[in-house]
């Protein structure tokens, strides 16, 4: 990679780009944009979302029974923080498929399934 000092010992011109390979101005990086998320990722999508409400239902469980080791309870405070504050700056992304998000579904209603209500009766 060309730097300013390598410019000074080739005597090239200042508005010579020294790194001529990085995104031109006004030009996106990503044209074509984030990829849109099919009909059924979203339906899945919508389905992990809808079990919010129980895993913070068992979440408070797991914190209130005097049952729980002391470690259970340290992991379930850390993804409560970690979900309201964030984690420290440091991303990883996943593209996910139908099939993945399906076991991801299925997953969380084994984890979870004494709080699924049952189809057809009414959960208060």
């Amino acid at each position: 990679m060309r730097d300013i000092d390598m410019i000074a010992k080739e005597k090239l011109p200042v508005s010579v780009d020294p790194y001529p390979t990085r995104f031109k101005k006004g030009q996106s990086g990503n044209p074509a944009g984030r990829p849109k998320m099919t009909d059924q990722q979203k339906d899945a999508l919508e389905q992990i979302k809808s079990l919010a409400p129980l895993a913070a239902e068992k979440m408070k469980s797991i914190l209130e029974s005097e049952k729980t080791s002391v470690y259970a309870k340290i992991q379930v405070i850390t993804l409560i923080l970690n979900r309201t504050y964030g984690l420290p700056e440091s991303s990883v992304r996943l593209n996910s498929t139908q099939q993945t998000m399906e076991a991801s579904i299925a997953c969380i209603q084994t984890l979870f399934q004494d709080l699924i209500p049952e189809e057809g009766s009414h959960h208060e």
